[in-house]
């Protein structure tokens, strides 16, 4: 009889628990750093996971097509800061989402001043990173942090050639149509940066340095991860429809592994925000009394 009251208590909590568990398997954990980034926001599902980071290339590539914007620096030419380091922010494109080419373009007019430095000196140095995107936000990451992985590009910014104008102008203006409507009077042209040195910071240890060939010869078919960033690996066959999975569920499947004593990387322990771990470990822990 006791042994049926048992399971008719633990049958009860286990609905009126159903939904919290809901709750953390559906949605993401809230952090730091970043905002979002259109063309994925319109749909979350679209975002992938990030390319295994011993794959500095390809997680370089993976960068350079997800952000659209990034700080371009260049040596001034304005009186006053003549010949110090100056930084802008300028829109910037590889090509549509998913299918970039690596080149980072932009359409640029004489009246903006990093143009006006970059005319007496093309060299300059590009930095992107995730934080632009939903990613770093996502999973807690500061944008200064290693794990919200950027990128730094360096070479010479240069106009495009005629046979490169149409691919420029795709590039960008797929991913920011309000270009089509800046008055003309500025004399827009459109640019790219010609790569000469490249770093990746994904992780901790220092920046992993690609060479620009590496870079381009990286494509998303070398992009084998099934499993998106924060979900432990190995525990079954998936695809990258699991990209829509989040910190929240991964902190269950911690709790859960936990349980049976399973030994997993500490960098997957990173992955996670200490909201989902927190999560996880109430998760797991309520399990072990229910199920005692």
């Amino acid at each position: 009889m006791a042994g049926c009251a048992c399971g008719f208590v633990r049958a009860v909590l286990a609905f009126l628990l159903a939904p919290a568990l809901v709750t953390l398997l559906v949605a993401p954990a809230r952090g730091r750093g970043g905002r979002g980034h259109g063309d994925w926001d319109a749909a979350e599902l679209l975002l992938p996971p990030l390319p295994p980071r011993e794959n500095a290339a390809l997680v370089a590539r993976f960068v350079t097509n997800l952000c659209d914007w990034g700080a371009l620096a260049t040596i001034s030419t304005q009186e006053g800061v003549r010949g110090r380091p100056f930084a802008d922010v300028l829109s910037l494109s590889d090509g549509p989402p998913g299918k970039g080419s690596g080149v980072p373009y932009f359409y640029l007019s004489p009246l903006q001043q990093s143009v006006g430095n970059l005319q007496e000196n093309p060299y300059a140095t590009l930095t992107m990173s995730l934080a632009e995107t939903n990613f770093c936000r996502k999973y807690g990451f500061d944008p200064q942090s290693p794990l919200c992985a950027h990128i730094i590009l360096s070479g010479t910014v240069i106009k495009v050639s005629e046979t490169e104008m149409d691919v420029a102008k795709n590039s960008l203006f797929i991913r920011h149509p309000e270009m089509k409507t800046w008055p003309s009077s500025h004399n827009w042209f459109f640019a790219k940066l010609n790569i000469t040195n490249i770093w990746v910071l994904d992780y901790f240890g220092g920046p992993k340095i690609v060479t620009p060939a590496e870079y381009y010869n990286a494509t998303s078919q070398q992009h084998r991860s099934r499993w998106p960033v924060g979900q432990p690996q190995g525990l079954a066959d998936g695809d990258d429809s699991n990209s829509s999975n989040n910190s929240g569920s991964s902190a269950v499947w911690w709790a859960l592994l936990a349980g049976a004593n399973w030994r997993l990387p500490m960098s997957e322990l990173t992955q996670l925000s200490p909201q989902s771990y927190e999560l996880g470990s109430h998760f797991f822990f309520s399990f072990l009394f229910f199920s005692g």
